[in-house]
């Protein structure tokens, strides 16, 4: 992908770090007139096309006519120059994954205006419209305004504290380990204000925004935002915000949100530390690190590092502790010192944090190594002189061959219009520098995207806006074929896996988009020569190989075992095994476009094909071990369809699964349970032959029992039987003590 063409981009932002990175793999640039939004796809599946990204939009925000603020006593000095310039937006922060209705992304922004805009996709996040799913400022209005309508503010000080210039989305918390947890996960945004306030609001796909908190860590526009990872604590949670004034101060506040008896949160801001006093240097990009450590033998322990670029300076804060663990606190900052130039625009760390990518707005780059104590604390960074120039050729043969177009394209308009544009306006024809907007890294930290334009270094340029033009490029972070890097990835995503939960809070193409792209194929090489697959591909079927058939015996099941799955969604997907044949099909679906030897396809379909049947097995397990877990004043009440459709699932074990004993135990246990509760009823005629053939594992093809549809199509219906499960279970107390509620 870093050799194809750029993407040209008529706009470009008015900020530095506007461009944004989310856990879909999806990419967002900030312009005033619009936000492009840009999905990488592997060079393979553009072999015909110019470009390496599908793209779409969010167009101008919509005018609203009745939104105009106003002072009760106004005076000339406050004339509000936003609500007169056209509106258009100043910057904007992805959500975590799995907060929109339909378990993808969301993009909340900030309008020139001051609103505050939430958008979501009404499909496919890669190629649907995105519309906007929520405005905010309503409420902003009612928390502020001096009635809470009209946007009548009493005096500047209540309309500085309703009109937002920034925005940062923090991760997901699950509560689902708590018996008084909410449905949801919960995520925050953080609104800095005009007047220095900071306002929190929780976000529930269910419900929306809802405040929760606001606190003043400054006294004048807080300019941008950082989020930490929330940290479990007992009773609740807590994470980090680092906010940055346009006077150069800089202060660290800790969140906490705790559950009370009642089920309700309630949430404290406390501050933490104030990192830096007024100044004349303002603070463009906040980048957190706050990842678990790879191979560390305590879950719990975290390296906490918060990067902060002021002027030519980037420093680099470490939390020694973790709150809630008993210990200190203590705060130790390093810095590193770029030469004089324009500021840094973007900011990101490797996957382990001991790398820092520095990129400048005059389209400078720096690849930082930040060495760690034995004690955890960083030491003073430099420069890893190798892997930046790595970056640097990359950058500047992009920078060459952009410019070479541009030569090419102005070239040609003047020969067209004489060397004068159509409006009269004069061009200028020196040699170009580039200004970097925004950098950020992919998902697994192999790829850099960064957004530029190119400027003339010698004539004075007269243009319009309508000639800003960007462009966006990506470039490696490593060299390919690097053992070093290559036993990283795998050793990752062995890490990784070992959380149950993972495709529940982070998505496939985020996990292997750069991971594959990183991957070497060779049209003529054997299979034995892609060595990054093979090894991806050894350690996904081992771990998939060691999953298979882990289950709860019907004997041993209870509603205790229920209760720790706390949701039949995690019944379904919290498996290890599984988890590692998910990734190796959404592998499999990618690989498809691209262009491999016949005998290296065919060992891959070999790897790949049994690995949906293996999927449906497991969760034909699943809901079987579910309706075991039912009483039997529970299995009376089901209705005719329900009984079918539990009846149906049985025989579809019976037949497809004859060669697995344990899964047969299931079959024959829920025939036992069914023949015993549910006699006489038309649902459940045939059952005692079932559950004897069952008991031998015999394969029951001659009775002719249909089986057609209902393989991996029938999930809706699956879901069906286990809402009905709930819905006539017998006094509601037992399925919610069971945790299945």
């Amino acid at each position: 992908m870093e050799e194809n063409q750029s993407l040209q981009i008529r706009a470009r932002p008015n900020i530095p770090n506007q461009l944004q990175w989310s856990d879909d793999n999806n990419i967002a640039i900030t312009t005033h007139p619009s936000i492009h939004l840009l999905t990488p796809v592997h060079a393979g599946a553009t072999a015909e096309r110019r470009s390496s990204f599908l793209h779409v939009g969010i167009p101008s925000p919509s005018s609203s006519s009745q939104f105009k603020p106003s002072l009760e006593y106004d005076e000339p000095e406050n004339i509000q120059t936003s609500y007169i310039l056209p509106e258009g937006y100043r910057c904007s922060s992805w959500s975590p994954t799995g907060v929109s209705k339909l378990d993808a992304c969301l993009l909340a922004t900030v309008t020139t205006s001051h609103r505050v805009l939430i958008y979501g996709p009404k499909a496919h996040p890669a190629n649907s419209e995105w519309i906007q799913v929520e405005d905010v400022t309503p409420q902003l209005e009612k928390l502020y305004a001096s009635n809470g309508t009209n946007c009548s503010f009493a005096s500047p000080t209540e309309l500085n504290k309703f009109q937002t210039v920034s925005i940062a989305w923090s991760t997901k918390r699950s509560f689902m380990d708590s018996p008084l947890s909410d449905p949801n996960d919960i995520s925050v945004i953080a609104l800095g204000s005009k007047a220095g306030t900071v306002t929190l609001w929780g976000y529930h796909r269910s419900s929306g925004a809802r405040y929760l908190a606001s606190f003043t860590p400054h006294t004048s526009w807080v300019i941008t935002l950082g989020w930490s990872r929330w940290h479990p604590i007992e009773g609740g949670c807590y994470a980090y915000v680092s906010t940055a004034c346009g006077n150069g101060s800089v202060a660290c506040t800790k969140v906490r949100i705790m559950l009370d008896t009642s089920g309700g949160t309630i949430v404290n801001a406390d501050p933490h530390s104030n990192w830096f006093q007024q100044d004349r240097h303002a603070t463009t990009v906040i980048k957190w690190f706050d990842e678990p450590i790879l191979g560390a033998e305590d879950g719990s322990r975290h390296h906490l590092l918060c990067a902060v670029a002021k002027s030519a300076g980037v420093h680099i804060f470490s939390l020694s502790s973790l709150a809630g663990a008993g210990n200190s606190e203590s705060t130790q900052c390093v810095s590193y010192r770029l030469p004089l130039g324009m500021g840094v625009s973007g900011l990101s760390w490797s996957t382990d944090g001991t790398r820092l990518r520095v990129f400048t707005i005059d389209g400078r780059h720096r690849t930082l190594l930040v060495p760690v104590a034995k004690t955890g604390k960083p030491l003073s960074p430099y420069d890893d002189e190798s892997s930046t120039a790595f970056v640097i050729r990359q950058m500047v043969s992009k920078f060459k061959r952009q410019e070479a177009e541009e030569n090419r394209r102005q070239a040609h308009e003047a020969e067209d219009d004489d060397e004068e544009d159509s409006d009269g306006e004069e061009r200028g024809d020196g040699a170009k520098e580039p200004r970097i907007w925004g950098a950020d890294a992919s998902p697994n930290g192999l790829y850099v995207a960064f957004v530029y334009e190119l400027t003339s270094s010698f004539d004075m340029e007269y243009k319009t806006e309508k000639f800003d033009i960007s462009f966006l490029d990506l470039c490696l972070t490593h060299p390919r074929a690097d053992e070093n890097v290559e036993a990283d990835i795998i050793a990752r995503v062995r890490w990784k896996l070992a959380d149950l939960d993972l495709l529940s809070h982070d998505n496939a193409t985020s996990l292997l988009w750069d991971f594959i792209e990183y991957m070497e194929f060779d049209p003529n090489a054997g299979f034995a020569q892609f060595r990054l697959l093979n090894r991806f591909l050894s350690a996904m079927q081992e771990i998939h190989s060691s999953g298979l058939g882990t289950t709860v015996s019907p004997s041993e099941n209870s509603a205790s075992e229920v209760k720790t799955v706390a949701s039949f969604h995690r019944k379904l997907y919290s498996h290890r095994g599984l988890n590692a044949a998910r990734l190796m099909l959404h592998l499999d679906q990618n690989l498809i476009h691209i262009d491999l030897p016949p005998e290296t396809r065919a060992q891959l379909r070999a790897a790949f094909d049994p690995l949906p049947h293996d999927i449906c097995e497991h969760h034909t397990r699943a809901i079987l071990t579910l309706a075991h877990s039912r009483t039997n004043a529970e299995f009376k009440n089901l209705d005719a369809n329900s009984l079918t459709m539990l009846i149906l699932l049985c025989d579809h074990a019976l037949i497809a699964y004859a060669h697995r004993p344990q899964l047969l135990s299931f079959v024959k246990a829920t025939y036992t349970r069914l023949a015993e509760n549910c006699t006489g009823t038309a649902g459940a005629q045939g059952v005692q032959g079932r559950r004897r053939v069952a008991g031998t594992g015999e394969m029951p093809c001659m009775w002719g029992w249909g089986t057609a549809g209902f393989g991996v199509g029938g999930g809706v219906r699956e879901r069906a039987f286990v809402a009905a499960v709930f819905d006539h279970a017998e006094g509601g107390a037992d399925a919610e003590s069971a945790g299945l509620r």
